[in-house]
């Protein structure tokens, strides 16, 4: 007798014990009540029935937009552009695809990454077919640029804005060039001076990572190509106010070539 009324004891505490994991991958045993498992089974069932609703998100089909990762650091748009031909020209082409429009690439948007330094593009085609057909030859066939294997998957601008429109909103092109390690007095009016040689558009401060708040980077934007290639040149490692700069050129971007 007293032998089962221990097993119902035991049976009966065992039910009223929930097991709780955390990111420290530790576990505790706590007590809880019956009636508390009845409110989480009718939140969970209630749940249940709401992510049966259909989903308005967009499927990968249904998107223009492809991101491209692993590109060499200074590829030049004509490059990419090249790269990207000679995959699609390789690739089968379906019924649903014939002819192929062109131009096949309609927007090429350089990808900054939170240093404001390219690591990759953003490739809008003409059609969402085109797009998974893209995807599914890449998977078997990357496509190759200065020796480098590229990495291709599908993008919507929608989810990621800031990352989409950061190097459109700085007006980064090919005659841009970014300036970092910049000693933290060093001000617009400074580098104007410094770069007095060549027809400067604009100066213009770059907001970076709290870790970088002991210097400053900075975005100059020549007139022409020609002043930036040769501010790169002259100015590579030349010291200011006791700093070494490092100067960044960028390739160009192709915006809206189907307007």
């Amino acid at each position: 007798m007293i032998l089962s009324q221990r097993i119902a004891n035991t049976t009966l505490t065992l039910r009223n014990i929930r097991i709780i994991h955390t990111s420290e991958k530790q576990t505790w045993l706590t007590r809880t009540r019956p009636t508390i498992y009845a409110t989480k089974m009718h939140f969970s069932t209630k749940q249940s029935a709401v992510s049966r609703q259909p989903s308005n998100k967009k499927t990968p089909d249904q998107t223009c937009w492809i991101s491209l990762f692993n590109a060499p650091r200074f590829a030049s748009l004509n490059e990419i552009l090249e790269s990207m031909s000679k995959t699609i020209n390789s690739m089968p082409k379906s019924d649903e695809n014939l002819p192929l429009p062109s131009p096949i690439i309609l927007e090429a948007r350089l990808k900054l990454s939170k240093l404001q330094q390219p690591c990759g593009w953003f490739i809008r085609l003409p059609t969402t077919s085109i797009t998974r057909d893209i995807l599914e030859h890449t998977k078997s066939h990357p496509p190759l640029c200065a020796w480098s294997q590229l990495s291709v998957a599908p993008f919507y601008p929608e989810r990621y804005p800031q990352e989409f429109e950061m190097a459109t909103k700085l007006g980064i092109s090919e005659t841009s060039v970014k300036i970092d390690n910049v000693e933290k007095s060093v001000t617009v009016e400074d580098l104007q001076f410094l770069f007095r040689r060549w027809e400067v558009r604009k100066v213009e401060r770059l907001t970076m990572p709290d870790y970088f708040r002991d210097t400053k980077s900075f975005l100059v934007d020549f007139e022409d190509l020609e002043g930036a290639q040769a501010a790169v040149r002259d100015f590579q490692t030349r010291h200011l106010f006791g700093n070494k700069m490092k100067l960044y050129p960028y390739p160009n971007q192709l915006l809206q070539e189907d307007k």
